[in-house]
């Protein structure tokens, strides 16, 4: 099963670059900006007590329209029968997310974005026995950049990933790379 999932995740990031080569063709003159982001999350699950993530995103911007993909690790703790943490249940969790969302043009300063997609969720309850499952997520975001240098900067996100098997709210930060850069698209060959 897992492997026919991974399978489908692919065959779905296939079509990714053929939205983006569309959305771009769409417009003369672009301002593309790409970028990486790296950091670490905490969250609020609403079945357990709170965990700890870290996240990897890549982000395009086109203009006004943001498309990241995301990966996500998290795990959490929950107290053994409100015990002093020493008897403890872990669990871990992974998102893979396609997201799609709007922003401001990106400026010397920073940009808002809010983005909203699907993800596959997937990941291990360990209680008394382990159980493994895999999902569908809806991952929601909304984020705001400061730059620190020209190609550098850091991103405070608020996010939420609603599914049927273990939904959560919670904030991060992240370090971005990346570079604002216009694109004439009349003058590059396809």
């Amino acid at each position: 099963m897992c492997t026919t999932t991974v399978k489908q995740l692919f065959r779905s990031l296939i079509v990714i670059p053929i939205f983006f080569t569309s959305l771009i063709q769409a417009q003369e003159t672009s301002t593309v900006n790409a970028w990486m982001e790296a950091g670490s999350l905490r969250f609020f699950p609403t079945k357990k007590e709170s965990g700890t993530g870290i996240s990897l995103t890549f982000k395009m911007q086109v203009n006004r329209t943001l498309v990241s993909l995301q990966y996500h690790d998290y795990s959490d703790r929950e107290l053994a029968h409100g015990g002093l943490g020493i008897l403890t249940d872990r669990n871990h969790y992974h998102a893979g997310n396609f997201l799609l969302g709007i922003t401001n043009r990106k400026c010397r300063v920073g940009h808002v974005s809010i983005s909203s997609g699907l993800g596959l969720f997937w990941g291990e309850f360990d209680n008394i026995s382990v159980e493994r499952f895999t999902t569908i997520g809806w991952p929601i975001e909304a984020a705001a950049s400061l730059n620190i240098f020209p190609f550098a900067g850091i991103n405070l996100k608020l996010f939420t990933n609603i599914n049927p098997k273990h939904s959560m709210i919670g904030f991060g930060m992240d370090i971005q790379l990346g570079k604002l850069k216009k694109i004439n698209l009349n003058d590059m060959k396809l």
